[in-house]
C-alpha cells in the first residue's frame, strides 16, 4: 500500500504549491495502474491525456511501483486457493 505521506516526502519540492494534491492524486493512481499492468492506460494529466508510465517516469515513482508490485505478489500468495477475491 502506498502512504500518502510517503508521497508528500517524495514530492517535497512541491509543498508549498497549489498543484500538491493533484499531484498526489495522480501520482497514485498512475502507480496502482502500472504495479497491476495497465502502465499503457490513458489519465487525464492537466490539459491532455498521458499514459501511466509517463507521470511514474517523469516524477520518478518507480520505487513505489515496485513496492506496490511486491505487496500485490505477497497478498496474492496469501490468498487460498479457489477464493475470488
Amino acid at each position: 500500500m502506498i502512504y500518502r505521506k510517503d508521497l508528500l516526502v517524495h514530492y517535497e519540492w512541491l509543498s508549498d504549491s497549489k498543484y500538491l494534491t493533484e499531484a498526489l492524486d495522480e501520482a497514485l493512481v498512475a502507480i496502482a495502474l502500472c504495479a497491476r499492468g495497465h502502465s499503457g492506460d490513458l489519465m487525464n494529466f492537466g490539459a491532455a491525456w498521458v499514459m501511466a508510465s509517463y507521470i511514474i517516469e517523469r516524477f520518478e515513482l518507480e520505487e513505489f511501483v515496485a513496492r506496490e508490485r511486491r505487496e500485490n505478489i505477497s497478498l496474492d500468495a496469501e490468498e487460498p486457493e479457489g477464493s475470488s477475491g
